[in-house]
């Protein structure tokens, strides 16, 4: 049975998570801190951990959950540690799987639908599979029977022939004068097992080196069975491997290896210079169970990433932010709905002024619901796909004038819609959610008498156009210099007002654009929003 430690500090999660694990046919256990986390795991076993990232303690109060996912790897690396959060962004998946060891990372939000909770229970069978893959070698069971075997950080364990395949290479000399002095210029202490182990625990010893050492080379310039059983020990294991190979040796890597870390040499020099630079591109980088990309690949991967971190510096500014207020505010109002239902039930039917003052309560609380979900919107990592501008706008106008709100009562949608309209990439719900904000604006400024929002595509210089024109009060002067800038607040409809400020955000991601294109007090405003098309469509 799968053995799971549910780490939440919110109570209602933690049985919640507990109920999901329980019907999955698991064992769960919950605890609301990392400082309980700990004292449990050094007690008894768990496969699995699955850890809130925002978890209040009295030593910290932002992200300790990576904290302590961390110590797990350290402490009880074979307890893998699947890390949940009420938000998620690029720069947390690269931080909780590669900086903090974690197995997988998910968003809460997901976990309000049947698909969703079994996308959870799916990743901790897979990290209870990668679990099982090591067994000791003596008793058979999985993982270590030893409770005092912990991750030194700076020790890498090297596996390695005493002589090449080619003979015109001496081994000793790639270790001392190669191998050594790389792993020592990037901080590491370098074990090889011929140098400190003896007497008949040698499998036993060489097994709980493996696992001490978050770092570990092999080369394979001969396929030494000795190296072949360390390599198996620590592919098990999931750890960081760097294979090395001399380049005149006969032996041929299998091409599923190669996806590991992987570094051919022609002499101890280039060794030594190709292994200080993998080192310093992949430093602190943890591997799950599996080969991962070559090192130059891997670190044109990380550049590019860090690239579009900081061209969304913006964004994920912001994200901290809205993050802390969504991760309280969303477990808040999850509690008053129900509580407001059973209140519901038991006042009076004849109390008309408390059914209307629960009506109100029950419309704030959905319309903060749906402030926090469309705050997040702009925030999430984008999914993009070629989508038709025309189909989205329109389909944005339905489903708003089939909530029947009041404000589109007295509003006429007329569309100008191009039928050659080329396909733009981006996210759709991201896109979605720009022309939402647009149209509920206009809307909004054409009322109590409304008027004629007209709707027009076109293609224009290698840009798709959509212009949005309604009939309704225009932008004050004062107004339109800050648009774009900064949220502002409309106290006619109660608004938070960073509608605009978002979706200029959220366009730019995209090389987008959006401006006003023109405005009169008292006739109405007409907005533009620009973005490039797909580049085969050109």
């Amino acid at each position: 049975m799968i053995k799971v430690l549910v780490v939440d500090n919110v109570a209602d999660w933690c049985t919640m998570l507990s109920g999901c694990f329980r019907d999955a046919g698991y064992s769960p256990y919950a605890v609301q801190t990392a400082e309980e986390a700990l004292k449990v795991l050094a007690k008894q076993p768990f496969h699995v951990a699955v850890i809130d990232v925002r978890l209040e303690s009295e030593y910290e109060r932002d992200e300790s959950g990576l904290t302590l996912a961390q110590t797990i790897k350290k402490r009880f690396p074979n307890v893998k540690a699947i890390l949940l959060t009420g938000y998620g962004s690029v720069e947390q998946a690269l931080r909780a799987t590669r900086e903090y060891g974690a197995f997988d990372y998910i968003e809460k939000s997901i976990l309000d639908s049947q698909k969703g909770v079994q996308e959870l229970i799916d990743k901790v069978e897979q990290a209870y599979q990668t679990f099982h893959q090591f067994k000791c070698f003596k008793t058979g069971s999985p993982g270590c029977s030893r409770e005092d075997v912990e991750v030194k950080p700076n020790q890498a364990f090297v596996a390695m022939p005493f002589k090449a395949s080619a003979a015109s290479l001496k081994m000793s000399d790639v270790y001392k004068l190669g191998i050594k002095p790389a792993l020592r210029s990037a901080k590491y202490k370098p074990l090889r097992a011929d140098e400190v182990f003896l007497g008949p625990d040698l499998l036993c010893k060489i097994c709980q080196h493996i696992q001490e050492s978050p770092l570990c080379i092999v080369d394979v310039s001969d396929w030494n069975p000795n190296v072949l059983l360390e390599l198996g020990m620590m592919y098990g294991m999931g750890k960081r491997v760097v294979l090395l190979k001399y380049r005149e040796a006969d032996t041929i890597v299998p091409s599923d290896l190669r996806g590991m870390l992987y570094i051919e040499y022609d002499s101890v020099e280039s060794l030594k210079d190709k292994l200080r630079q993998c080192l310093k591109e992949t430093k602190g980088a943890y591997l799950s169970y599996g080969p991962v990309a070559k090192s130059t690949e891997a670190a044109e991967e990380l550049q590019r990433l860090r690239e579009t971190l900081k061209s969304q510096e913006l964004l994920l500014s912001l994200g901290a932010a809205s993050a802390a207020l969504q991760h309280r505010l969303s477990n808040t109002l999850g509690l008053l709905v129900p509580n407001v239902v059973r209140l519901r039930q038991k006042i009076d039917p004849r109390d008309r002024e408390s059914k209307e003052l629960l009506k109100v309560l029950e419309k704030q609380i959905a319309y903060a619901s749906e402030t926090l979900s469309r705050l997040q919107m702009p925030l999430r990592e984008e999914e993009k796909t070629p989508m038709d501008l025309n189909t989205i706008v329109y389909e944005v106008c339905a489903s708003l004038k089939k909530a029947e709100s009041p404000l589109f009562h007295n509003v006429q949608i007329e569309f100008q819609l191009s039928s050659e309209l080329p396909s733009i990439e981006a996210d759709t719900g991201q896109i979605a959610e720009v022309f939402r904000n647009l149209v509920e604006n206009a809307v909004e400024a054409m009322q109590p008498a409304g008027g004629v929002l007209t709707v027009t595509s076109r293609c224009r210089d290698g840009s798709v156009e959509v212009e949005l024109s309604d009939t309704g009060k225009g932008i004050p002067v004062g107004i339109r210099e800050r648009l774009f800038k900064e949220p502002i607040p409309s106290k006619a409809s109660e608004k938070s007002g960073m509608g605009l400020w978002l979706s200029k955000l959220i366009l730019q991601r995209y090389g987008g654009e959006i401006k006003i294109k023109e405005t009169v007090e008292g006739k109405g405003t007409t907005m533009l929003v620009r973005l490039p098309i797909t580049s085969q469509e050109l």
